[in-house]
């Protein structure tokens, strides 16, 4: 293992592949193609994490929840405002699903036909990635709806907000989730999990990949540009161990993220691609969706129990409603104690000069009355529709650093006001309910779109099977090739499609194996 993992001079091999970024495309995609015989070579900019113990309100346990995130801030331009953020993305073996939930959620049939108000058609359909999901799930061992296995029992906490969900007509389903049943299991969304439950493509893929003949693994390497000619990428040019390299390999595929990943091609400008890379149609980095999601705390108002937090219940109730897309509402885990309410307080004092001369020990009082006041509620949230808008993109500025150009529609908004209307409206009689502010509620780390999938090479980026229209060795397996951006997290597809783009180069390329 230790000459797979950064082999010297991976410049002077021969790579079938060579594939940037291990997130849940990139893993899943090279997993599969070492799996068929490839030679493949991961590219991945951070490093393996060593997962430190979470330290108890203090706000050393702050710099330790940001292990295996994105390093460097990233410039946000939304509501005439701009700031430089630490997204949350990830960076190292996993990439972001060592930070996500856990939640894999197949779209629905509906999302890929469009809507009265988004006409926007996929040239694929549900039909087409069902067998994609069925694998998807069974190798990421989803459990719950369409899973392959059971899922855990419920809390009694929980039980009585199913029940109470059922009664209220609102169709409620067990959560499809990738996490083995620990004890104390919380679904870690948002952070590196400690108890190795969580079923993230490192764990899944990468690692798997890395102990099969063909797969290898780069690690602190970045990539900083994809050269090309004309017709085909010829090499990627890296930083790796403080020097630049150049590697090349017969195809390329790029799994960086729908932040990342454009951002790359239009770094990788030359004297033949002026605009980008592989942006003949100038719509790489555009039409950038994310999702609008609130957080709700809610109580039953009769038999209520102290919250045993557990990523468990979904309604799709208000996914549609008279043909306007709205989403998923699901349980997401977050457990109800003072450590959790101190780094909430800690980072509203980060942004409030006011409370930041107040003494630590203000902040560990406050936790703990938090926590008595929400013993008995269960965190819930929303994921909302966004629509693709060609303003909302994915620009570089002059030193090659990414910018993000992001605006709220309206359309999203009164979807998002109508969505939290209707829900709080239907849960007000046998629920308590506490909810966040919907002004800045952008899930910035549900990133799509920014490399359109298509058939017509004017208006889309990659075609049905993720190559890019312009260059023939070149694919893109993240986020990216969203056409919409559905109503629940795109991480099942994002693997589904990631699993059908390498059978397809397998058996039906210039590139499968003779």
């Amino acid at each position: 293992m230790q000459f797979k993992v950064n082999p010297i001079n991976p410049q002077d091999f021969e790579w079938d592949a060579i594939v940037i970024g291990t997130g849940m495309g990139g893993a899943t995609v090279g997993h599969e193609l070492c799996q068929m015989g490839y030679k493949v070579l991961f590219i991945e900019k951070g490093n393996f994490l060593e997962i430190s113990p979470t330290e108890k309100n203090s706000t050393i346990s702050q710099e330790n929840d940001r292990q295996g995130y994105w390093p460097h801030r990233i410039t946000l331009n939304t509501n005439g405002k701009q700031r430089k953020l630490l997204f949350p993305i990830g960076s190292g073996p996993g990439g972001s699903t060592i930070l996500y939930g856990g939640q894999l959620e197949r779209m629905h049939p509906s999302d890929f036909r469009g809507s009265t108000e988004n006409p926007l058609i996929w040239p694929l359909s549900y039909e087409d990635f069902e067998p994609y999901y069925a694998k998807a799930e069974f190798l990421y061992r989803v459990k719950g709806c369409n899973g392959q296995t059971s899922s855990p029992p419920l809390s009694k906490s929980d039980s009585i907000i199913f029940n109470t969900f059922k009664k209220l007509g609102l169709e409620p389903y067990r959560s499809p989730i990738a996490l083995e049943c620990v004890d104390k299991c919380t679904g870690c969304g948002g952070k590196a999990c400690k108890l190795k439950c969580k079923n993230d493509s490192l764990k899944i893929c990468l690692q798997p990949a890395l102990d099969l003949p063909g797969g290898f693994l780069l690690t602190n390497c970045e990539v900083i540009s994809i050269k090309a000619d004309a017709s085909h990428a010829t090499c990627v040019k890296c930083i790796y161990n403080g020097e630049e390299i150049s590697i090349r390999a017969r195809f390329y595929i790029a799994a960086a993220g729908a932040l990342i990943t454009p951002g790359l091609l239009l770094k990788s400008r030359s004297e033949i691609w002026p605009n980008g890379l592989a942006n003949k149609s100038g719509l790489v980095g555009k039409n950038l969706m994310f999702h609008l999601s609130d957080f709700y705390a809610i109580k039953p108002k009769i038999n209520a129990r102290k919250s045993e937090p557990q990523k468990s219940i979904s309604t799709n109730y208000f996914y549609e409603n008279l043909g306007i897309k709205m989403g998923t509402f699901q349980s997401v885990g977050i457990p109800i104690n003072s450590e959790y309410f101190f780094k909430f307080i800690i980072k509203i004092k980060e942004k409030n000069k006011l409370f930041r001369i107040l003494p630590e020990f203000f902040y560990k009082v406050a936790a703990n009355i938090f926590t008595k006041i929400f013993e008995k509620y269960t965190i819930f949230a929303s994921i909302v529709e966004d629509y693709p808008d060609n303003t909302n993109k994915i620009s570089i500025d002059d030193l090659g650093q990414i910018i993000v150009n992001y605006e709220i529609s309206q359309s999203s908004r009164y979807r998002n006001n109508n969505f939290r209307k209707m829900l709080k409206t239907k849960l007000k009689k046998d629920f308590s309910v506490v909810s966040t502010s919907n002004k800045t509620n952008i899930n910035l780390g549900h990133a799509t779109g920014t490399c359109r999938l298509g058939i017509d090479p004017s208006k889309s980026v990659l075609d049905i099977n993720n190559r890019c229209h312009d260059l023939s060795n070149l694919y893109i397996c993240d986020s990216s090739f969203f056409v919409t951006s559905s109503g629940v997290n795109p991480s099942l597809t994002i693997a589904a499609n990631a699993i059908r783009v390498a059978e397809h180069i397998a058996r039906h390329s210039e590139f499968k194996i003779t």
